[in-house]
């Protein structure tokens, strides 16, 4: 029965503060519309996805309130061992990789093999969902960037080398 009390309350303040990160939000989305079209769209645009998906958590955390707490212990246990260090380390490194295939291949070709490894690392091992979202992550990327943004993305060495 304790475990499930200091759950709740668990659940409370992480509540407390996902709504605090809303405000926050939302007031800095206000804010940033006093900027320039050009330089508004793209913090607007990441406030947008704040506020989207930290709503969805809320929600989430209000709904799972009913589950069962021995659900919550076994993550914890499977959480506390060192898989969580070598997690850590494997985000780390893998932030080097993007870098070293973004310069071969670009973005647009970096990003696609890094979101696959970085999975397939991770734990992953769906290989369809896994090519699907990859594509759909980097095509939404290239639209964000090119499209909404104007901006220029590196185009890799790999590219400039077929070139010429």
């Amino acid at each position: 029965m304790r475990k499930y009390l200091d759950r709740i309350k668990r659940s409370a303040v992480e509540i407390s503060i996902n709504l605090a990160f809303l405000v926050l939000s939302v007031c800095l989305y206000v804010s940033a519309s006093d900027y320039p079209k050009m330089a508004r769209t793209f913090p607007q645009l990441i406030l947008v996805f704040m506020i989207v998906l930290t709503s969805l958590d809320i929600a989430a955390k209000i709904l799972s309130e009913n589950s069962e707490p021995a659900q919550e212990s076994a993550y914890q246990e499977s959480n506390e061992t060192g898989g969580r260090r070598i997690k850590f380390f494997l985000t780390i490194a893998s932030m080097f990789v993007f870098l070293f295939l973004m310069l071969i291949f670009g973005f647009t070709g970096g990003t696609i093999v890094f979101l696959l490894l970085f999975a397939w690392c991770l734990g992953y091992r769906k290989i369809r969902p896994l090519i699907v979202s990859s594509f759909i992550i980097t095509g939404f990327l290239y639209i964000i960037f090119i499209l909404i943004m104007k901006s220029f993305l590196p185009d890799g060495l790999l590219f400039d080398i077929l070139r010429g």
